[in-house]
């Protein structure tokens, strides 16, 4: 009987470690959502002052949100057409696309304290800071206006341009820093065709081209030294020290015009794509994890490495951005709105637009819509472990209180 006993009760003790294994099995999920202004479509994270970034291009303005409290804390207006975000550190700088104007906002005083005009630029597209220059890399396409298709360099001591390197039909832009690169996905005239660009800072020229199958968004995934380029429904992974691609990720679902976000923390990629976002693993390059979102016009995305969290845009009017956790079991949804700012900014040059702090007039509930059933569904398998745990727990106790009461009695 003793000897039945013993066994069992290292069967219950195997069975409860396993089941705690399964249990480390991560899920994401969205744990917030925040209503941002018209059309987002620009989103970066400043990790000096743990806030993000939001771009609005419909609204003109630039929210900045605290990642503690996913409350407005600034809204910079007047400025059309924004589109997109970098952060550059050397500076405490937030840069902005708008139009033919590149603006540098001060993440201390939340005001703008300089602009680019760029007037061969009528569309500018994407911004990237190059940390190893101090210099910041703007993407414009031309389309049917008769000047060059380029990336402009701007130098965020001066403020001024240094150089303008011609390419094809610029798009995304990432700042490779082990490399001192700029990799940039641009089109190559050809349907459904398309390559990525490398660009040396030391020289603002484009070094090499690696054919890929479309154009899209990219990632630089610092740990692996490897960049991430969304190309319609595939992910290419290509090398920074050969400039081959060295995989293609299987798996992905909804990465059509999906952008891309490295977590440093976790060593993943997230992707913002149509109704959902997906995980990819930079170990295995393979989707890992899928939330739903809803979101029928995702834009840009970011990570906060302060809070572990990834920032996913929608482009609506109002906007939203998800809030979603990179270690989150995603079983439940809440919404939060935007609150007023506190301060008032005002433009400090007389080049830049007045630029005011204004709260939004309504407040706007916003939430995600992961499916019924995969909330269901993993709400039941909570509460199923949960209670087998429980149990396994409690026969544990049980036997090895009456192999105690034994091994005293005998004694």
């Amino acid at each position: 009987m003793k000897a039945k006993a013993t066994k069992f009760l290292g069967f219950m003790i195997i069975l409860l470690f396993a089941l705690s294994a399964a249990n480390t099995v991560r899920a994401i999920g969205v744990t917030t959502t925040v209503t941002a202004g018209s059309d987002p479509v620009g989103v970066a994270y400043d990790p000096a002052t743990h806030e993000v970034f939001v771009a609005n291009y419909q609204s003109d303005d630039v929210q900045i949100f605290s990642d503690s409290t996913n409350a407005v804390v600034a809204d910079i207006t007047g400025l059309p057409g924004v589109y997109d975000l970098a952060y550059d550190s050397g500076k405490g700088e937030m840069w902005v696309t708008g139009g033919s104007e590149v603006y540098a906002i001060s993440d201390a005083t939340k005001a703008i304290v300089g602009n680019v005009t760029t007037h061969v630029l009528p569309n500018l597209t994407r911004v990237a800071y190059d940390s190893g220059k101090g210099e910041i890399f703007v993407s414009a396409s031309a389309y049917d206006v008769p000047t060059p298709d380029v990336v402009q360099v701007i130098s965020d001591s001066t403020n001024k341009v240094l150089d303008n390197i011609t390419t094809q039909t610029p798009f995304a832009m990432v700042y490779d820093s082990a490399k001192g690169e700029i990799f940039l996905s641009q089109s190559n005239g050809q349907a459904g065709g398309g390559n990525v660009a490398v660009i040396s800072d030391s020289t603002n020229s484009v070094v090499t081209t690696i054919p890929v199958s479309g154009t899209g968004f990219l990632a630089y995934d610092s740990a692996k030294g490897e960049i991430f380029a969304q190309t319609g429904y595939t992910v290419t992974v290509i090398s920074d020290s050969t400039n081959k691609v060295v995989a293609t990720v299987s798996g992905v679902t909804f990465g059509w015009e999906g952008t891309l976000a490295y977590d440093s923390g976790k060593g993943e990629i997230y992707m913002n794509g149509e109704n959902a976002v997906e995980v990819i693993s930079d170990s295995t390059n393979t989707v890992i994890g899928t939330w739903s979102t809803g979101f029928t016009q995702p834009t840009d995305i970011a990570y906060d490495s302060g809070t572990g969290e990834v920032f996913a845009a929608n482009s609506l009017i109002p906007g939203i951005v998800a809030v979603i956790s990179d270690s989150s079991s995603g079983t439940s949804v809440s919404a939060t709105s935007s609150t007023s700012p506190t301060s008032s900014i005002t433009s400090p040059t007389s080049s830049s637009p007045t630029t005011t702090s204004t709260a939004p007039t309504t407040s706007t509930t916003a939430t995600a819509t992961p499916s019924t059933s995969s909330q269901a569904s993993s709400t039941s398998l909570s509460f199923s472990y949960l209670l087998l745990v429980a149990v396994t727990a409690g026969v544990i106790l049980s036997l090895t209180l009456v192999t105690l009461r034994r091994t005293k009695i005998r004694a």
